[in-house]
């Protein structure tokens, strides 16, 4: 999660938005550096302007994107860390259909993750979900803090 933000944060600096995190879009290297791929989705985006583009997966996308069109990379790398740990994806309707995911992510609150999580990790994934996206944190704040510092190279902020 540290290293994909890090990566959101330089691109964010840029002006440009990724548009498509999920797994097959994180590649893992040998030496455990994250790498993004699949820029197809990404685009320059101003504030409160809505993407026209067809945005990720939409197991992945976040709230917003069904109403404005608004895309929030953060969103997405919470529901990809959460698949990672639980291997199944927090808003997990019974069925695909993309009006059933639609209404998952929209009026629903993740399930809960299975098996040991710290509780750090499980608020800082909590607060990147939130449903007004005003409330979660940007990639800045993420790779700011304690918890993830850790686990970043080396970055010019």
């Amino acid at each position: 999660m540290a290293q994909v933000c890090e990566a959101l944060y330089k691109m964010q600096k840029l002006g440009y938005m990724h548009g498509d995190i999920r797994p097959e879009n994180v590649q893992v290297k040998l030496d455990g550096s994250v790498k993004l791929s699949d820029f197809s989705f990404s685009s320059f985006f101003k504030e409160n302007e809505k993407s026209e583009k067809h945005l990720s997966v939409r197991s992945y996308l976040c709230p917003e994107v069904y109403t404005t069109q608004e895309c929030c990379d953060v969103w997405s790398v919470a529901v990809f860390i959460f698949h990672m740990l639980d291997l199944k994806l927090p808003f997990a309707p019974k069925n695909s259909r993309p009006e059933t995911i639609m209404k998952q992510v929209v009026k629903h609150e993740p399930r809960l993750l299975r098996g040991e999580v710290s509780q750090r990790l499980l608020n800082l994934l909590m607060l990147m979900v939130q449903k007004n996206p005003a409330l979660r944190p940007t990639p800045k704040q993420i790779i700011d803090l304690e918890l993830v510092k850790p686990y970043l190279g080396e970055i010019d902020t």
